[in-house]
Parts: structure tokens; C-alpha cells; sequence
């Protein structure tokens, strides 16, 4: 923004009152990072009923600081989310349209409360399994690092933690970025994947997808999303032209096509290491990208792409 202001949390809400509810259909796609949830807000923006694609606005963010403060009320979360998304999406009238929103995966403990407050909002989720996933985060905070493990996520991250899954590996050096940086962002991982079973489990995240399928099949994805959306989908040649582009700007590959690279394995050492990890957060250990096992033991029926 090249210019912004304040005004008091009364102010807003007046202003956001008297406004019309959101007309289009709002999808979210919640994900663990990593994972190729920028391939998926650039696939829907190529769809001519997707009015915008809007990519972690800060907003939504900020939304799991007000539902998990200690003087959070129901109430006062319906109103500041049913105002926050009126503001958000002032600009798009046309009910026959969608607008996608993919949060930053730390939101997704508002999940619950966004759709009591808006219970026509669409909420998806998009995983990859553990080791990819770890190695996707670990490259990226090393890139430009002097010392490998030398950066981590931001400690803010892993308030999302629960207190009684994160004590023990307060004590073992797990959350240190320097010490243990792969088991620094598997806690983190695991912590998404956590609270994505539950939802999942209570029915809050109706589709979920992973990164594998989406890289094989664009088209298929992007299908079953606007779909699930209330959107006819009809490939043609102009939209898989537009489908392509938007592959090439995959932000795992930095820009380049995407071109298929090894499974990612643990090493020994990490499978003692990360084990433990995955048991306590009540999730089964991932080794091969090709098999769908990332939400363990549930049955998701046709919620799985």
C-alpha cells in the first residue's frame, strides 16, 4: 500500500455495518506452506469467474490472534469477521463470481470461526507429506544463509502450538532453528497438520488436495476446486495455455516449469529423530510423496480429490 490510516475499532465496524454483505462466493485454501498453495491462487486466478485471488492478506492473519486471546468472545469474533470480509472484498458485487483467499498457514486455527460468522464461506486444504514439505521450508530459510540451520521461522509461528504437544520439545532442543533446524520446522508442519485433522474431523475443511496431484494433474485440480466452488469448469485450449503459464510461475521451482525431482526420504537418523514428533501430534510418518496417507488413519471418503 502507498498509503494507509487508522481509525478506531467502533469506527470500523459503523463503516463495515453499513455496508452489503460480501457478494461473491468466498474459497478459502488453507495449507501447511510449502506446498504449492501459490500454484493454486495463481490456477484459479486464470478462471474468468474468479474475481481475485488474494494471497495472505494480513487481515486474515490477524484473525487467529483475536480468536485465541484470552478475552475473545464469540460475539465480537462474528462481528469483526463478517466486517473484516465485507472491507476485504468491498470491490467485487457479482454474486456469479468467486473470490479466493489463501491465508498464511498460521490462520488456521480461525477456521471455525470464520465459517460461524460466515457459514456460505468454502474452506480447502492443500498438504504435502512431512519430508518434501520439511526440506521445502528447510532450503528456503538456508538459502541465504552463511551457516546452514542458522535461520528458522519466526518464533510468533509456534504460538499456534499447544501447550501440552509443545513442552516436550521445549526440552530437547526441537524448536532451536540452530540445534535441531529440520526438527524446528517439522514441530511447525506437524502443528498444521494437527489442527487440519481436527477440522477435517468436524467437518470444517470439506475438500483437501496435495501438492503431487496438483503438479500431475492442473487441470483436474483446478476442476474439482471451482467445482466444490459452485463453478462450471470446461477445459479448452485457451485455458490450458493459461493453466501452463501459470505452472511456470511455481514459487517451489523459483519461476522455472516444474520438472519432477526424487522422493524425499528421511534418513535413519531423522526417522528416529522425527518419529516421535509425528506419533505425539497423531500423525502417521510419511516417507513416499506418491501415497495419499498425510491425515493418518481417517477416512475422508469423497472429501479427497
Amino acid at each position: 500500500a502507498s498509503r494507509w490510516f487508522s481509525v478506531p475499532y467502533q469506527t470500523f465496524i459503523k463503516i463495515a455495518n453499513s455496508m452489503p454483505d460480501p457478494a461473491p462466493k468466498i474459497l478459502f485454501v488453507w495449507s501447511t506452506g510449502r506446498c504449492g498453495s501459490t500454484i493454486v491462487s495463481q490456477l484459479l486466478h486464470t478462471h474468468e469467474k474468479v474475481a481475485a485471488s488474494l494471497s495472505e492478506p494480513p487481515a486474515v492473519a490477524a484473525l487467529n490472534r483475536l480468536v485465541i486471546a484470552p478475552h475473545s468472545n464469540p460475539h465480537d469474533n462474528d462481528t469483526w469477521i463478517r466486517c473484516m470480509l465485507k472491507m476485504l472484498l468491498k470491490n467485487w458485487t457479482s454474486k456469479e463470481e468467486v473470490v479466493c483467499i489463501k491465508p498464511h498457514p498460521v490462520a488456521i486455527q480461525a477456521v471455525e470461526a470464520i465459517k460461524a460468522a460466515m457459514p456460505a464461506t468454502i474452506h480447502t486444504f492443500l498438504y504435502r507429506n512431512s519430508a518434501p514439505n520439511v526440506e521445502s521450508w528447510h532450503a528456503l530459510l538456508c538459502k541465504d544463509a552463511s551457516t546452514p540451520g542458522q535461520r528458522g521461522l519466526p518464533r510468533d509461528y509456534f504460538r499456534i502450538v499447544p501447550r501440552h504437544l509443545k513442552d516436550p520439545f521445549a526440552t530437547n532442543d526441537y524448536l532451536s532453528p540452530i540445534l535441531k533446524p529440520k526438527a524446528h520446522l517439522h514441530v511447525f508442519y506437524c502443528t498444521i497438520m494437527y489442527y487440519a485433522i481436527q477440522l477435517i474431523k468436524r467437518g470444517f475443511l470439506s475438500k483437501t488436495f496435495k501438492y503431487e496431484q496438483l503438479v500431475a494433474r492442473p487441470h483436474a485440480v483446478l476442476s474439482k476446486l471451482l467445482e466444490h466452488a459452485g463453478m462450471h469448469f470446461e477445459e479448452t485450449p485457451a485455458s490450458r495455455q493459461r493453466t501452463l503459464q501459470a505452472m511456470g510461475k511455481d514459487s517451489q521451482h523459483l519461476g522455472k516449469p516444474y520438472v519432477p525431482k526424487p522422493v524425499y526420504h528421511y534418513t535413519p537418523e531423522e526417522e528416529d529423530d522425527f518419529t516421535p514428533c509425528h506419533e505425539r501430534f497423531g500423525i502417521s510418518v510419511l516417507y513416499h510423496s506418491s501415497k495419499l496417507e498425510g491425515l493418518g488413519d481417517i477416512n475422508l471418503g469423497n472429501a479427497l480429490i
